[in-house]
């Protein structure tokens, strides 16, 4: 699920050419072809494919604009994805806290059993969709930092 986030992320931070290009360099494989709409579908799956793999996909040469727009992305997909799924992560780790009175944990300690929890009595979606979050975060730590790097805030 987080490969097709961070392509509509890609898609909306880089032009149809500079994504296929990129695509290259970063050896996403799809069968090409003459035609340019067919091309662009096969190449848009591939590319999913490629990065729900946790395969590399470098934009380290992406100028300081479009590190922002991407950094912008993330956080719009991060508050949708707050406001669907918070709740029901929220009341699997209820659920899990009132079983387990003898132990002191802290909150996120309960995490992976939270996502168990969730996988375990049909919510499956959104044990995906918690995942999808913390690889949401962390994408907006890195592209934070590399903006931070140039001597930008997010401010400005």
């Amino acid at each position: 699920m987080a490969g097709i986030h961070q392509y509509a992320v890609l898609r909306g931070s880089l032009s149809r050419e500079g994504l296929l290009e990129r695509g290259k360099q970063n050896k996403v494989l799809w069968d090409e072809s003459n035609h340019e709409g067919v091309n662009w579908l096969r190449y848009s799956h591939a590319l999913v494919n490629h990065l729900d793999a946790d395969k590399p996909f470098h934009t380290d040469d992406v100028d300081l604009d479009t590190l922002k727009q991407m950094h912008n992305h993330y956080s719009q997909l991060r508050k949708l994805h707050v406001k669907t799924m918070i709740p029901h992560v929220k009341d699997a780790l209820k659920h899990l806290q009132d079983k387990d009175v003898n132990t002191h944990k802290h909150p996120n300690d309960y995490l992976p059993e939270v996502y168990q929890h969730l996988n375990e009595n049909g919510g499956h979606h959104w044990a995906e969709k918690s995942r999808t979050l913390v690889h949401m975060n962390t994408r907006i730590k890195h592209l934070q930092s590399r903006i931070e790097a140039q001597g930008q805030n997010l401010a400005t």
